[in-house]
C-alpha cells in the first residue's frame, strides 16, 4: 500500500525560524545518509529548490537522530526523545502539532539549532499511486469486502487513502 520512503508533510516552524530554513537544516544533516527518512527530507528539499548546507561534524546516536554542526550552529535532528535527552524542550506550536500529526498516523521529526526547538517536519506514508486502481479493479471483480493488514498506523490504509 505504501512506499518505503515517507514524504514529507507540513514543516512547522518555531522561535523565530521559518519552514524553509527548518528544512534546509534538516536536509543539510540528513545529505549524507540513504535511509528513508533521510532520503523523504533530500527529496523535499530539492522540490522546494533548497541546497542541503554543508556539515563540520557530524554525530549519529543511532535509534534517536543526529547532531551536524551547519553554518557555525549545532543543528539536531531526531526523534522527540533525542530532543529530551538533549534537554531541548518542545514549543506550543510542535506540541501542537505533533498531537494533531499522530492523531492523523503520522509521526514527526523534530530539529533543534543549538538548544533551541527550531522547529519540526512532519514525516507521513506515501501512498502507491497504483494502490486505488488494484482496489477498484478487486470491487468491479465483485468483492464487496476487503481487508488491509498493515504495519502502518490506521490513517494509511484507511478507506479514505485507497477509496
Amino acid at each position: 500500500m505504501t512506499r518505503e520512503r515517507p514524504e514529507v508533510g507540513r514543516v512547522i516552524a518555531a522561535n523565530g525560524l521559518d519552514p524553509r530554513q527548518i528544512l534546509r537544516f534538516a536536509a543539510g544533516a540528513e545529505r549524507r545518509f540513504h535511509h528513508p527518512i533521510a532520503l523523504a527530507i533530500l527529496h523535499k528539499a530539492e522540490e522546494e529548490g533548497l541546497r542541503p548546507p554543508l556539515t563540520e561534524m557530524t554525530q549519529y546516536n543511532v535509534g534517536y537522530g543526529i547532531t551536524v554542526g551547519i553554518d557555525g550552529h549545532r543543528v539536531r535532528v531526531g526523534s522527540r526523545r533525542f530532543m529530551e535527552l538533549a534537554g531541548v524542550p518542545l514549543t506550543s506550536e510542535v506540541a501542537d502539532a505533533l498531537e494533531a500529526v499522530h492523531r492523523e498516523g503520522n509521526t514527526m521529526v523534530m530539529v533543534a539549532i543549538d538548544d533551541e526547538l527550531g522547529g519540526a517536519l512532519e514525516l507521513r506514508a506515501s501512498i502507491r499511486p497504483e494502490v486505488r486502481g488494484i482496489v477498484q479493479g478487486l470491487r468491479e471483480r465483485g468483492i464487496q469486502h476487503i481487508a488491509i493488514i498493515s504495519g502502518d498506523h490506521a490513517g494509511p490504509g484507511s478507506k479514505d487513502c485507497i477509496g
